[in-house]
């Protein structure tokens, strides 16, 4: 049985110390979890929505163009992409990805170094681009909201 454990063990720290060349793990810990987890006022603000107008948001734009309160509460929202999905009239998921500090982080730039065009010398690119890694850890999650017993109810799931 030890020599399974010790086989396990190796082929897990071969495959961890392979893949360093495409993956990027970055531990996060439970304080910054924490201030990434999106704010109840925009889940209470949702469940206003879902109250006011009879339905769910069918994306961000149509919850922010409704009226000024839900367009203040998705103003300072830190995750750049979003998505309602809508099952029935009394369930809907809320998705959440690309956490601005994950995305600011991998989007740092460097200068190019271009010998024949002197136009292109002072513009930036991704970082990741160069470095082609993957970020494991980042920051996303999903708001799942459902009616019982006549109540909207909500859960933030983050991963």
């Amino acid at each position: 049985m030890p020599k399974v454990k010790l086989v396990g063990f190796l082929f897990c720290a071969f495959t961890i110390f392979a893949s360093c060349r495409y993956v990027n793990y970055r531990p996060h810990s439970k304080t910054e979890k924490l201030i990434a987890r999106p704010s109840i006022y925009i889940c209470d603000k949702i469940v206003d929505f879902r109250i006011a107008e009879g339905g769910w948001p069918t994306s961000k734009m149509d919850f922010m163009s409704k009226n000024k309160i839900y367009y203040d509460a998705f103003k300072d929202f830190p995750y750049q992409f979003t998505e309602f999905r809508i099952k029935d009239s009394t369930e809907m998921t809320f998705f959440f990805d690309q956490y601005l500090e994950d995305v600011k982080r991998q989007n740092s730039t460097y200068p190019i170094q271009n010998e024949y065009n002197k136009n292109l010398q002072n513009k930036t690119y991704p970082a990741y681009k160069k470095s082609n890694k993957i970020e494991l850890n980042d920051y996303h999650g999903n708001i799942h909201f459902w009616k019982e017993n006549g109540k909207i109810l909500w859960k933030i799931n983050m991963k």
